[in-house]
């Protein structure tokens, strides 16, 4: 089977959510240079985070889930998984988030707008990881792109790409307002996003429908981001309840 340049549009509008989220900021927010830095910043942590996801995939999760099959019903097996896949998502990404922010001192700078590049850059850069594996699964090969169903991976980048920005604000606000409840729930958030969709094809079966389903769900929870986005934005503004609604960065540590 020949493969055109039209086959590769559904993976070309992947890497487009990641660029065109970075460009669109920079446009937005009066075109600063030092937004890249943050972006820059974001991929980073992103790195760190999923190289102990991958370190888990090879060592302890097949063993664990055949240790679980071998002892439970198959349901059981299905929400435990789900919640170990959620959780480690949850904590790796945003609680590793925390804590190297935290610690550096990162955040000491950084208003709302720093703190939404931070994430952009997080979820940017998987959005570009994400179009290397769909290369390397041949891709262009199992699409169509007069097909719609092929357009489901841009359609999850967009609504991913936001959930992830959310939770780095929140990760963010936890340190600036010194309130680790707002880091509880980013890895709460992250939890639920990644865990569900295991629970998703176990109840409802690997079918169409059921992708429909999930991707609905992711964009649901993408949305659900935005406006928590805005609403932190416009109460907490650059790090605490009484700083400027402009926001003052240099509020919090």
């Amino acid at each position: 089977m020949s493969v055109t340049l039209l086959d590769y549009l559904p993976g070309i509008g992947m890497i487009a959510i990641g660029i065109g989220a970075i460009i669109i900021w920079f446009l937005l927010k009066g075109k600063k240079p030092m937004y890249f830095g943050y972006y820059i910043l974001g991929a980073i942590l992103w790195a760190i985070a999923i190289i102990p996801k991958y370190a888990m995939d090879y060592t302890i999760t097949a063993p664990f889930e055949r240790i679980l099959l071998s002892s439970l019903p198959i349901a059981a097996v299905a929400i435990i998984v789900a919640l170990y896949f959620g959780l480690r998502t949850g904590f790796f990404e945003s609680g590793f988030t925390y804590l190297i922010l935290k610690y550096s001192g990162l955040t000491k700078n950084m208003g709302f707008n720093e703190a939404v590049a931070l994430g952009i850059g997080f979820g940017g850069i998987e959005a570009i990881y994400v179009y290397y594996l769909w290369i390397q699964g041949l891709g262009p090969l199992l699409t169509s792109p007069t097909d719609p169903m092929s357009y489901i991976g841009v359609w999850e980048r967009l609504f991913t790409l936001f959930c992830h920005v959310f939770a780095v604000v929140l990760v963010v606000y936890a340190i600036k307002l010194k309130d680790r409840r707002w880091l509880w729930l980013s890895i709460a958030y992250k939890s639920v996003l990644d865990g569900s969709l295991i629970l998703f094809l176990y109840f409802l079966g690997n079918v169409v429908t059921t992708t429909y389903i999930i991707e609905s769900f992711v964009a649901i929870l993408g949305i659900i981001g935005l406006i928590g986005l805005y609403r932190i934005d416009k109460s907490y503004g650059g790090g605490v309840p009484d700083a400027p609604k402009a926001g003052n960065p240099n509020i919090g540590d």
